[in-house]
């Protein structure tokens, strides 16, 4: 039976762990934080339900399927009204409604005719040479500048935080890039793509009753005391194996942490190691706030996903979520909780411990003047991640190659985490149950 230490308790650690003992391995997972999930936890707080970090997960089969059932969570998996698919944008300081079927599209004002027009032609724009070019540089050859300032950047904001000028298209959007490269075009490799898979499996959005901690906490719950919480042994390679003092001898180490936490780590338990590449991993900060408010003195209806201001717009803060239209139990009766998010790489200045204060006022003035709301919220709850996403930015393959000269040079070593592989909860999911796998193949 194979001895093997998982350091880091977010989802990929916890997932692998538990793939790790389906496989039949001895698992001992160590973290120095108090609770498991890293920036996945659900907080009660007067009768709301505050997700500190995702508020939602995508479900499509594989790991993340494999993973819920396996916990026994099925049962208690929640979906939100059909009304959440729909997303609006802010526009010249209002919420718009994002096109969803080729009338809106034509019938909306986020683009200009000629910006339409620009981005239908994408078909027939010429394949890119570049192996690796910005977000903004890709999505500009093929849709148009004005569907970068006014659709991806909202849309890149939403999910890493960042900024498309910096961000690598090839290693944060894969699949469209690898469609370009094969099909010459996003549209026919869509097209092909979706021959190519047959019957597809839809994404469905979900989380469940107490939010999304619920999945780190069941899978604390299974791994038992083979979780080791508030705790950072030191690691020594030894002649054919590894050592974690305290805790004896282990086949394979796994090693699922931000960069900045994985470097140190790195640097204590293999010293000489050149770390540059991976200290140089941007993350982004993110300071998330929780309103909650009476549902009369809100003008908008809250009738989709949530708003995502471009960055075009001026705006202090990245997005709200309409949290408690999304899932039952998230606001007392009569109120409504809404999330919003502030910072990232666009502003990291209001992620500065010192400009709480200023940080909070800009959010409310902001989200009450989008969503017409009256008066001041009666809850606030802020949540600091100083280190919140990783940056795939454009050169992204040197630190993937960097990781994966580390693993070559120090069998039995796996690096893992959101700084590989994806940053959603799903990804994350997956590359703890891949990384089980290939150990459980050394």
């Amino acid at each position: 039976m194979k001895r093997v230490a998982v350091f880091g308790a977010g989802l990929t650690g916890l997932a692998a762990a538990w793939k790790l003992r389906s496989l039949g391995a001895e698992v001992a997972v160590f973290d120095p934080a108090a609770l498991p999930g890293g920036v996945v936890r659900s907080v009660a707080r007067d009768g709301y339900l505050l997700e500190l970090g995702p508020n939602t997960v995508l479900e499509k089969g594989g790991a993340l399927t494999e993973w819920i059932d396996g916990l026994g969570l099925r049962g208690r998996v929640v979906h939100p009204p059909a009304a959440a698919k729909k997303r609006f944008i802010l526009h010249r300081g209002r919420p718009v409604a994002a096109p969803m079927s080729p009338w809106a599209f034509a019938a909306s004002p986020l683009l200009s005719l000629q910006g339409k027009a620009r981005l239908l032609g994408e078909p027939f724009q010429e394949r890119g040479t570049a192996g690796d070019e910005s977000v903004a540089a890709f999505f500009q050859r093929r849709l148009g500048a004005e569907a970068v300032e006014r659709l991806i950047d909202p849309f890149v904001s939403g999910i890493y935080a960042g900024d498309p000028v910096r961000l690598s298209a090839r290693h944060c959007f894969p699949k469209l890039w690898q469609w370009e490269r094969e099909a010459g075009s996003l549209l026919r490799g869509i097209l092909g793509g979706r021959k190519k898979e047959g019957k597809r499996v839809k994404w469905k959005m979900i989380s469940f009753p107490e939010g999304l901690g619920e999945l780190p906490r069941a899978a604390a719950s299974a791994l038992g005391g083979a979780l080791h919480l508030g705790a950072a042994p030191a690691l020594r390679r030894g002649t054919e194996n590894w050592e974690v003092e305290g805790f004896g001898k282990f086949d394979a180490v796994v090693a699922a942490m931000p960069p900045r936490a994985l470097a140190g780590w790195l640097e204590a338990g293999l010293p000489g190691v050149e770390l540059g590449v991976i200290r140089a991993c941007a993350t982004a900060p993110v300071r998330v706030w929780h309103f909650g408010v009476e549902r009369a003195r809100v003008g908008h209806a809250l009738d989709g996903f949530g708003v995502l201001a471009p960055g075009a717009e001026g705006e202090p803060v990245l997005g709200v979520l309409f949290s408690s239209a999304l899932f039952p139990g998230r606001a007392p009766e009569g109120c409504v909780l809404l999330t919003v998010f502030q910072g990232g790489m666009r502003h990291p200045e209001w992620c500065r411990a010192e400009a709480e204060a200023e940080a909070r006022a800009a959010a409310w003035e902001a989200v009450s003047r989008w969503l017409e709301v009256k008066g001041e919220p009666d809850l606030v709850e802020a949540t600091l991640w100083k280190e919140a996403i990783p940056q795939y930015e454009v050169g992204h393959g040197r630190l993937l190659e960097a990781l994966a000269g580390l693993e070559a040079s120090h069998p039995g070593l796996f690096l893992r985490g959101n700084l590989r592989g994806g940053v959603a909860v799903g990804d994350c999911v997956a590359s703890g149950f891949a990384v089980a796998d290939e150990v459980a193949r050394m």
